[in-house]
Order: C-alpha cells, then sequence, then structure tokens
C-alpha cells in the first residue's frame, strides 16, 4: 500500500510511504532451466555481457602473443587490481535462466599468464564457479568452483582450459559464472589475457 502526504504550505509538494503488511515475504521468482549457449570470442561478437567486477577489463584488447592454440587478432586484457579493492575482482555474468548442467556442464576458456607477473603472492590460478545469484552476498557459501593451477612452463604462451560439472549434473541452482584469475584473498596484482570462452 502506498501512503501520499501532502504539504498545506505547499501543494507542489509530495512525500510518498510504501507500507508492507507485517509477515509479508516477497515471492521468489523462480528461473527457468535450460542448457547453456554462451560464447565469447572476445571480439564484440558475444551473445552475453560480462560484468567486472573490481577488476581492469578491456574486450577487444590486441593479442599480446599469436601461438599456434591462439591466432585470434582480439583477446581480452584482465589485471587484477594491487590492494584491498581487486582481493575478490572477478569477471561474471547472471543469466535469465538456471542451467541445466544434466544437457552442458563443461566450460571451455583459453588463457595466457605473462611470466612478469610476481608470483610471491600473486597465484598463477584460474578459477571458475557456478553461483546461485538470488543468495546475494552469500552465493559463495553454495557455489561450485573448479581451480586450475598453472605451472611456470605454460606462461608466457596461450593455453586451452576446460572445466567440467558434470559431477554435478543434477543440479539446478545456478544461473550465475564467475571467473577469476591470480586467486583471491590478497592484494597483489595481475595481468592476464583470456579468450574464446564457451559454455554450450
Amino acid at each position: 500500500m502506498w501512503l501520499r502526504c501532502l504539504d498545506k504550505a505547499n501543494s507542489g509538494n509530495a512525500w510518498y510511504l510504501k507500507l508492507i503488511k507485517k509477515g509479508y515475504v516477497r515471492p521468489i521468482v523462480q528461473k527457468p532451466i535450460q542448457a547453456a549457449n554462451l560464447s565469447d570470442d572476445f571480439q564484440g561478437t558475444a551473445n552475453f555481457t560480462w560484468n567486472a567486477e573490481n577488476i581492469n577489463f578491456t574486450s577487444p584488447y590486441d593479442n599480446p602473443a599469436k601461438f599456434p592454440v591462439n591466432t585470434s587478432a582480439k583477446v581480452g586484457y584482465y589485471e587484477k587490481r594491487t590492494g584491498d579493492d581487486g582481493q575478490y575482482g572477478n569477471l561474471n555474468v547472471t543469466l535469465p535462466y538456471r542451467f541445466d548442467l544434466a544437457a552442458k556442464n563443461k566450460i571451455r576458456l583459453k588463457v595466457f599468464i605473462p611470466g612478469g607477473n610476481d608470483f610471491t603472492t600473486l597465484q598463477p590460478k584460474v578459477s571458475v564457479k557456478l553461483q546461485n545469484s538470488l543468495l546475494g552476498g552469500d552465493a559463495y557459501k553454495t557455489q561450485i568452483e573448479i581451480v586450475k593451477t598453472i605451472a611456470a612452463t605454460d606462461y608466457n604462451k596461450w593455453i586451452q582450459l576446460e572445466f567440467d560439472y558434470s559431477a554435478s549434473a543434477a543440479q539446478t541452482l545456478y544461473d550465475k559464472i564467475v571467473v577469476q584469475l591470480g586467486g583471491e584473498g590478497h592484494p597483489a596484482p595481475g595481468i592476464f589475457y583470456v579468450d574464446d570462452f564457451e559454455f554450450k
């Protein structure tokens, strides 16, 4: 219920009060379940839009090194910020549906990790998380996460990674994807490149 309060001294002023019945619980609008069909080659042709959270992200960006695994002219530039602000930075996207992991359950991504990063604190890790966006800031509590640690022998070149969620095929909670490079919970900065993301 809305109440409108008027100002006797000035009829042009009004205030609105929204009243909610005690004990009212807002209904949760359930999303449909469907198989993901997502792809981004970081050349401006993605069928969804990333949200860059506490990172510096540029796409499209010139490919730093066209190795055989990735000859694309353009890629995504991912910079982990220094300090507290960047400790949990990531790329993420929330979809208008929940993932049918029984139908599609593999995420693929190419990454390039420059060896010039300072890995005394920065972690050479690539993490992909599936989350339930309805939980807001608590989404991490029920997430499923796969982390890949990149060997030093794979720095300075493109590598193809696959994140296999087939073990969670029965789950229908998830509608959000989080991609995180460089690890979390530490203030060290880092530069990374990504390309050819797909979940389809």
